[in-house]
Formats: C-alpha cells, sequence, structure tokens
C-alpha cells in the first residue's frame, strides 16, 4: 500500500420538531398610494400576539405597531417610495403587502 487510509465518517442527524401552524389573514389596505397615513383593516385567526412592521424597500425594518383593531399607520415621516408592510407572528411573516408613498 501507499501508507494512504482512507477513513469514513458517519454522523447520524436527527430531525427538528417543527410545528406546524396554519394563518388565516384577510387583510386590506387602503389608500395606496397613500400621502399621510394609510389604514389597514384586518382578521386574523390563530394569532396570539401579531404585530405589524414597516419595512423599505431594502428590508430596512423602519417601525413595528401592534395590532389589536383597525390599524391607522402615519406616512408622514416616509420618503416618497415603495413600502412593504409585514403582519408577523412569533417571528412569522403571515402576511406582506407593498405600499407606495407619494407627498
Amino acid at each position: 500500500t501507499d501508507g494512504i487510509t482512507d477513513t469514513l465518517y458517519y454522523y447520524a442527524l436527527n430531525p427538528l420538531s417543527v410545528k406546524n401552524v396554519s394563518y388565516n389573514a384577510d387583510v386590506t389596505s387602503y389608500p395606496n398610494p397613500t400621502d399621510n397615513e394609510f389604514i389597514v383593516n384586518y382578521e386574523l385567526t390563530n394569532l396570539k400576539t401579531p404585530t405589524l412592521n414597516i419595512y423599505s424597500i431594502v428590508g430596512t425594518k423602519l417601525s413595528t405597531y401592534p395590532l389589536n383593531g383597525t390599524l391607522r399607520v402615519n406616512t408622514v415621516d416616509l420618503n416618497n417610495g415603495l413600502y412593504f408592510y409585514a403582519i408577523e407572528e412569533e417571528g412569522q411573516r403571515v402576511f406582506v403587502q407593498r405600499f407606495n408613498v407619494v407627498h
């Protein structure tokens, strides 16, 4: 032999558990495009503590709102452009929608 020994390593991987949760989201928002504020109406099932997060077009989180009824989002401080809002529950995105700000 040439002195080279091949060794086979075997690693047993255990699957991680993943909770399977079904979310139902009926969400509308208006006006779009918006000037000073937009309104988000929603009906969410199976969500305990949902939040609405506003993101810039490049994915930077700009603000967070707790959801506990119809939400009025102030857009006065946002520059003209395209943004996204995401309804999230425990780090899981349940719903994503884009909106335009035009002052």
